[in-house]
């Protein structure tokens, strides 16, 4: 039975969500969602089947980032993945590292379009990381990734103090004589501090942007309640900050992001965990306001969807294309979305870390 309580007209329906059992949310779910008008639509979610050690859970994948045709799949803890580096030392002996996750494009088209069949298999690539854990003080991993030319930048979240502390560092990038990355290396002299906004444990930067003026970092909260006056960090090139954002508040997290288009749009990956209830404490949800929910939104306190945004001089700006909603699993099973990016003009490959297990797929863009 459940007890009498008084609800703030200010609740949002996703608060309301959280705090009903989750046996009552399963009542009402249904197993096909009905033809309603005025219901968005629900984009399917492709599985795209791993196989190898990125495909493990402890892989803990945390951001994607394109180099050329070539998708980089970033681990969280890249040294859990060790693999021997093809440049030798200086005594000619290569240098044990930890490694990075790449799949080709040419393979993930040929799988969405269903020309391949089986598992996708990344291969490793050496990251040579300088000792960087050593020296971010309260290292908790990388969690965001982008490319500029011939450069690669990190995001790093270290919890030094009870604010989570993010760090960026940039390396760069070396590939074979075939065109294929072939290792990254990073300049642990590159080293920055991220101005510290929302004080969350656990939650700092998770996504960079690359841009012609510089790097541009994202906090990942970015809601009313935790961090009402958000704004993003431009670096230089060589990591020298050089001017804050405007950005507009999000509730729920900012997981990542995709590459900016040819008129500095880009989508962000927006993704709430019931269980994050007491930590971000989310306002009303003016997406779903505005543009409303799909059906399986609208029975799970769960949120996985893709938002739009606009890079506009000194601000970042929401676009007016609604939200990219995800078709939920159910039951409140929640997957922890960490990683985007845009598979040309099809739509979005999109990666989890370990929860609720290691998932890459493919989310095709609205016709």
């Amino acid at each position: 039975m459940l007890r009498s309580f008084s609800i703030s007209p200010l609740l949002s329906m996703r608060s309301l969500l959280v705090l009903l059992p989750l046996l009552t949310l399963t009542a009402c779910r249904s197993a096909e969602p009905p033809s309603e008008l005025g219901v968005p639509t629900e984009a399917e979610v492709q599985l795209l089947p791993l196989t190898g050690p990125c495909a493990e859970r402890d892989a803990e994948l945390s951001g994607l980032g394109w180099i050329g045709d070539e998708l980089v799949l970033l681990p969280q803890y890249p040294g859990r993945l060790s693999v021997t580096s093809d440049t030798l030392d200086a005594e000619g002996v290569g240098r044990p590292s930890g490694a990075l996750c790449v799949l080709a494009k040419g393979d993930l088209l040929a799988f969405v379009e269903g020309r391949y069949r089986g598992a996708l298999q990344p291969r490793l690539v050496p990251l040579e990381a300088g000792g960087v854990a050593g020296i971010a003080e309260g290292y908790e991993g990388y969690e965001a990734i982008a490319f500029r030319g011939n450069r690669v930048y990190l995001a790093i979240e270290s919890a030094k103090s009870e604010a989570m502390q993010g760090y960026l560092v940039e390396g760069t990038v070396t590939h074979s004589q075939e065109g294929r990355l072939a290792e990254i290396r990073l300049d642990t002299q590159s080293l920055v501090p991220l101005p510290v906004q929302a004080r969350i444990q656990n939650l700092s930067y998770e996504t960079l942007l690359a841009t012609p003026r510089g790097i541009v970092a994202l906090q990942e909260a970015n809601g009313i309640a935790v961090n009402p006056m958000p704004e993003a960090y431009l670096f230089d090139p060589s990591l020298v900050l050089r001017d804050s954002l405007d950005v507009p508040t999000l509730e729920y997290r900012l997981t990542d992001a995709t590459t900016l288009d040819a008129e500095g749009r880009f989508w962000g990956l927006n993704y709430f965990y019931p269980g994050d209830q007491g930590t971000l404490r989310p306002g009303p949800d003016s997406l779903e306001l505005i543009y409303g929910t799909g059906w399986t939104h609208q029975r799970e306190a769960v949120v996985e969807r893709l938002v739009e945004f606009r890079l506009n001089g000194d601000r970042i700006v929401r676009t007016d294309l609604p939200p990219i909603l995800l078709r939920l699993l159910g039951e409140n099973r929640a997957r922890n979305w960490e990683g985007l990016a845009r598979l040309d003009t099809l739509g979005f490959i999109l990666a989890t870390d370990k929860y609720p297990t290691t998932i890459l797929a493919f989310v095709a863009l609205p016709r």
